[in-house]
């Protein structure tokens, strides 16, 4: 017992005289005054080049992968990326069709090899985006049924062929109002998170498919007046993502995969706004209210969020 306690003094003694050597030593290391350096991350997305099966590549891997995550991939032949894709079949459930994986690869490798992106540069060059023409109505059809239709449908409504595999559904452009800005920046950026990818389009067919998307837009209803118990609920459950003002900006936007909605450049439809805060969106970040407002409370943090578009 005695050589017990010994030994314990010892270790005690033993830590003490550490402990008041660290105190002496300088805390360089833990100076608040060390500079802190800062870097911008591109916010821009790898496009998709023109080539056989883009957009059947689109429609079957963009809603889980983004195009920056295959652009970081190794470059791998056809048949290694065929075995890829079909794993992804089998082990994950993925909406592909058997005979559909030799050409998904293929196009796989025509990405790896093109050149970049044009509009790729800076975070700041690849958000800037020229002005926009009056656009002609009748090309932006011809351009639309070619390059939108088979995801948002012919009528707008996001029901076409390849709509069932896209998770998050192809938006509904007839369920609201999109600034024309808005529907630019997703034509010419792709909507990340989703299976929206960049077209490379001339200025010229992007105001004229703008021309013909805004012509889906649901009829203008007013917005309720808010109300002061609407913006408090605003700014406990929404606010975190969508901004305290409701451009999207907010706390946990840069974190989510698909950047929520800027409801200054989208005025969803009274129904849909509902529908939204009551059930949420599958496959976003969008979850469901409904065990937390009641119907009375949904409507009117709908009407508030409503009241945001169109303001500067």
């Amino acid at each position: 017992m005695k050589k017990l306690l010994i030994g314990l003094a010892t270790i005690a003694a033993a830590s003490v005289a550490i402990a008041q050597q660290k105190q002496q030593q300088p805390a360089e290391h833990l100076s608040i005054d060390r500079p802190v350096h800062s870097i911008d991350l591109p916010h821009f997305l790898p496009y998709l080049p023109p080539g056989d099966n883009r957009e059947l590549f689109a429609s079957r891997c963009l809603s889980c992968h983004a195009t920056r995550y295959i652009s970081m991939q190794p470059t791998m032949t056809q048949a290694k990326w065929e075995e890829s894709v079909k794993k992804m079949i089998k082990t994950y459930g993925a909406p592909i069709l058997e005979d559909e994986a030799p050409k998904i690869a293929a196009y796989i490798v025509e990405f790896q090899k093109a050149p970049p992106d044009p509009l790729a540069g800076t975070s700041q060059q690849s958000t800037e985006l020229p002005a926009l023409a009056s656009g002609d109505v009748e090309r932006g059809k011809q351009v639309y049924t070619t390059a939108c239709a088979s995801c948002h449908g012919a009528d707008g409504k996001g029901v076409a062929p390849n709509a069932a595999s896209l998770l998050p559904h192809a938006v509904d452009l007839t369920d609201g109002r999109f600034a024309p800005t808005a529907i630019q920046a997703s034509i010419v950026h792709g909507v990340r998170g989703t299976a929206m990818p960049a077209f490379s389009l001339s200025n010229e067919d992007v105001s004229n498919v703008v021309a013909y998307v805004v012509q889906f837009a649901a009829k203008p209803q007013a917005a309720a007046a808010p109300q002061p118990a609407a913006k408090a609920m605003y700014d406990m459950a929404c606010a975190s993502c969508h901004g305290a003002t409701g451009v999207g900006d907010g706390f946990n936007a840069p974190t989510l995969p698909r950047q929520p909605t800027n409801f200054h450049l989208r005025q969803p439809s009274a129904e849909r706004a509902v529908s939204v805060i009551t059930e949420g969106v599958p496959g976003t970040a969008m979850a469901s209210w409904k065990s937390k407002f009641g119907d009375n409370e949904r409507k009117m943090l709908a009407d508030y969020v409503r009241s945001f578009y169109g303001q500067q």
